[in-house]
């Protein structure tokens, strides 16, 4: 994931602790991954998104969250410092935050930009976790009132490049780097 291992164990730790809602857990995973970021510009920005993480999780403070994220993303866009690993994560998550607000355009464009063919998602439950978001998107959208319903065969699709991608991993379990909700 970011090739120092450190920072993978904290990260995987961290992750571990936000399943299982152990937010004291999640707090020293995090000031250790923040004592690392001081000499490590990785570590900064996977600390910058465990920080986003926990406002989306603990404190449902999404607007907080979403300015973190997008920040990353502006950053990356004028110095493309984040690993793609890292960039992907952080379009999910700004699309989970998106959807919390039901701002359903942009987690359907953000969406868009993580399913893009130059992205690297290299675990496919993340990119059938990526087409399920959008198709939910989609559907709350129009369920609020904020899309006709022709939207609605988009979001079938979505969930169908889901499902077809499920069934063709299903027999080939794969192991995941760091379990997490977003």
């Amino acid at each position: 994931m970011t090739d120092n291992s450190p920072v993978d164990g904290l990260l995987t730790d961290f992750f571990e602790a936000v399943n299982l809602r152990d937010l004291a857990r999640c707090q020293t995973s995090l000031a250790k991954l923040d004592r690392l970021a001081v000499d490590d510009a990785a570590a900064g920005h996977w600390s910058a998104y465990c920080h986003a993480i926990l406002l989306f999780e603990d404190k449902r403070d999404w607007a907080a969250a979403e300015r973190i994220f997008t920040t990353m993303l502006q950053a990356d866009m004028l110095q493309a410092d984040l690993i793609p690993t890292l960039r992907a994560r952080v379009l999910y998550a700004v699309g989970r935050t998106y959807i919390v607000q039901g701002r359903w355009q942009l987690a359907i464009d953000a969406y868009a930009h993580l399913l893009t063919p130059t992205t690297e998602l290299k675990d496919p439950i993340e990119y059938i976790k990526a087409q399920r978001q959008t198709a939910i998107a989609y559907y709350r959208g129009y369920v609020a009132g904020e899309f006709d319903a022709d939207v609605l065969h988009l979001g079938v699709h979505h969930c169908r490049k889901a499902l077809d991608l499920s069934l063709i991993h299903i027999s080939e379990p794969t192991r995941r780097t760091i379990p997490s909700r977003m």
